[in-house]
């Protein structure tokens, strides 16, 4: 198996790509007062807990990216890019994730995107949201991560074809 396209989508095709996603990005940017990134306390409560369970919780605090958890997509990290694929040659898709977690911490920006895994021409499609959290409403200290296998046509060409 190759992972073939890692991409951002737009924030606004959340709601297509699956009700779960859209939840909770509504819930989390719901929780920002002033522009601060809301702290895991408050995002990790039992209620959002019954209503969106396989959420998965990063933390940055480690000394070394390369040693960060890629929680549901650690079984993918070791995935080596297809050679027809879009994606950056060479690189094990496990880096890049991790790269991602990296620019979250940084921005302190939400991040979705599509993952596409392939083999024998059969393609799996995933997509990852990811949403940085922060004690001090700054610093970001976790990341929530939240990945869906899509069925049916990817988000990616459904946003094509809508335009």
């Amino acid at each position: 198996m190759h992972w073939l396209k890692k991409r951002p989508l737009p924030l606004h095709a959340l709601g297509a790509a699956d009700i779960a996603l859209d939840l909770t990005y509504r819930y989390w940017h719901g929780l920002r007062e002033q522009g601060l990134l809301p702290s895991r306390s408050r995002v990790d409560t039992p209620q959002f807990r019954l209503l969106v369970p396989a959420v998965h919780w990063v933390d940055l605090r480690q000394d070394a990216v390369e040693n960060i958890g890629l929680g549901p997509l650690e079984g993918f990290a070791e995935l080596p890019s297809a050679a027809t694929g879009g994606g950056r040659s060479g690189h094990r898709l496990g880096t890049l994730l991790r790269e991602d977690f990296r620019t979250v911490a940084f921005t302190g920006s939400a991040l979705f995107q599509e993952i596409q895994l392939g083999q024998n021409g059969r393609t799996a499609v995933y997509t990852e949201l990811l949403l940085p959290v922060a004690d001090d409403g700054v610093k970001v200290t976790e990341v929530l991560m939240l990945v869906r296998q899509q069925c049916g046509q990817p988000v990616s060409e459904r946003l094509a074809t809508s335009t």
